[in-house]
């Protein structure tokens, strides 16, 4: 295995997860501002995959302690299967969920008394690539950037949710030898106490491969429909997160385009406001309520930042 990656996956079973879970919710459901908690994703990988949690509270919080909502409430052995804060959402953006967050299913834990849940929005068009593009920069920026085996593997397997959404995205079908490669990586993680050092160092190699696919992928795409006058970047966003990618050379040299979310505009106005608009009001509460930390966009706002100070020197950013 490579020397920047560390064997740090635990042997667990699915009892370990359970009693996890038991027990964060029945400590934060002494709050009355807990309405339901929902899992996301599932427990595929024992000991890789970890435990994902929406919180969904009062839109107006009554005695809210964020300590009380903390994973570090939990024993150690607990926090291992979390790996990050759970996610929160005030009930008015409950029918958003699947806007907000680059879900595909939902488990519903736990349900106040008295509390119904919403018909849920579908996610739209301009929804699925700006998922695609979240992923596609954490993949992007990950792909030299590990030090935990079980991080990786549990990153490159996304590989499969991303390459889903690209195909989405472009109407287009992925080619059967990245798929392929893809299928290694999530072979790996399901079968990874019996894989040794190189299948480990072959999964990174792939995973590199298949990054710098999506990103040539995409950017065709783009340059293929959109390459005209409209394709327009604009710097008004929000949050303040920006992706990029590897979009034309000049004078042999291949240069970053950082872009916003705004994913060019291309989409019907209303749509594109409707999306934004609710990713917009979503994150004002969270700031409101000092909920950073529990909110799905510091992890992404993180890995950018990490990423913008590694490339700031090295890169050109085009308006």
């Amino acid at each position: 295995m490579s020397s920047k990656m560390i064997y740090d996956i635990r042997e667990c079973n699915i009892s370990d997860y359970n009693d996890a879970i038991n027990t964060y919710i029945s400590l934060i459901t002494k709050s009355n501002d807990v309405l339901a908690i929902l899992q996301i994703g599932s427990i595929n990988t024992l000991g890789i995959s970890d435990i994902d949690f929406v919180i969904v509270l009062k839109n107006n919080l009554e005695n809210f302690n964020h300590s009380e909502y903390s994973i570090n409430i939990l024993p150690e052995k607990d926090r291992y299967l979390f790996m990050h804060e759970p996610f929160i959402t005030p009930v008015c953006f409950l029918d958003s969920i699947y806007i907000i967050f680059p879900i595909n299913e939902i488990n519903t834990l736990y349900i106040r008394d008295g509390f119904e849940m919403p018909l849920m929005k579908k996610r739209s068009d301009e929804g699925e690539e700006f998922f695609f593009l979240n992923y596609l920069l954490r993949g992007y920026y990950f792909r030299s950037n590990f030090k935990s085996l079980r991080l990786f593997l549990a990153v490159a397997s996304l590989t499969r949710y991303t390459a889903s959404l690209l195909e989405n995205v472009t109407k287009k079908n992925i080619p059967k030898d990245v798929k392929k490669k893809i299928g290694y990586i999530v072979s790996v993680k399901k079968n990874h106490s019996k894989c040794n050092e190189n299948d480990f160092n072959h999964s990174k190699y792939l995973f590199n491969e298949i990054n710098y696919f999506f990103v040539e992928f995409y950017t065709e795409f783009l340059l293929t429909n959109y390459n005209n006058s409209n394709f327009t970047i604009s710097t008004q966003f929000f949050p303040r997160i920006i992706i990029f990618l590897p979009i034309k050379k000049i004078y042999g040299l291949k240069f970053i385009v950082f872009y916003p979310y705004s994913i060019y505009q291309r989409y019907n106005d209303d749509i594109f406001s409707e999306l934004f608009f609710t990713i917009n009001l979503y994150n004002k509460w969270i700031y409101e309520n000092n909920l950073y930390d529990f909110s799905i966009f510091s992890i992404i706002y993180k890995d950018c930042r990490l990423l913008l100070k590694k490339l700031l020197a090295k890169v050109r950013i085009f308006y």
